[in-house]
């Protein structure tokens, strides 16, 4: 991962633990977006939006994870797998017992980053063009993304 690339993941981090960052000072933030920019220097983007949604679903703590966390998970996963998952173009991907193009991996992807990133489409579309794919979203997937990311921003701000 690049820094910028890096500098967005942390965005997303503070925006879903800001408890956690609210109590962090300037050197600490610093600190850790270092540490994310060494650990995760050789590993593709793809692979840590994979990981940063898998840590999600776990649901399992109440801290974010660490750059350590991501790797771990990143390489729990066969390289071959990540790989495929970049060079695919429109063969199916065998994940977790579904059959999945490239394309629906980045438009999940694509949820993340609208729950967490960007405010609006025109952004999400600059996002999808910058880092995702060189063709560009249909009207269509960009309202499917933009409502199953409303509908995450609403599971997420339900008391229990």
């Amino acid at each position: 991962m690049e820094k910028s690339q890096v500098r967005n993941l942390l965005k997303t981090l503070r925006v879903r633990y800001p408890e956690y960052y609210a109590r962090k000072t300037k050197k600490e933030i610093i600190d850790i977006f270092n540490s994310f920019v060494i650990t995760l220097a050789d590993v593709d983007q793809i692979a840590v939006a994979g990981a940063l949604d898998s840590y999600f679903k776990s649901g399992n703590s109440n801290y974010p994870p660490t750059a350590a966390q991501l790797k771990s998970k990143v390489m729990a996963m066969p390289e071959y797998m990540w790989g495929q998952m970049l060079e695919e173009k429109q063969q199916p991907l065998a994940i977790a017992g579904t059959q999945r193009i490239r394309r629906e991996i980045l438009l999940d992807c694509a949820v993340l980053i609208a729950t967490h990133d960007v405010d609006t489409k025109e952004e999400l579309v600059k996002w999808w063009n910058t880092y995702a794919d060189n063709t560009p979203l249909t009207d269509e997937e960009i309202e499917r993304v933009w409502d199953k990311a409303y509908e995450n921003k609403t599971a997420e701000n339900r008391t229990i």
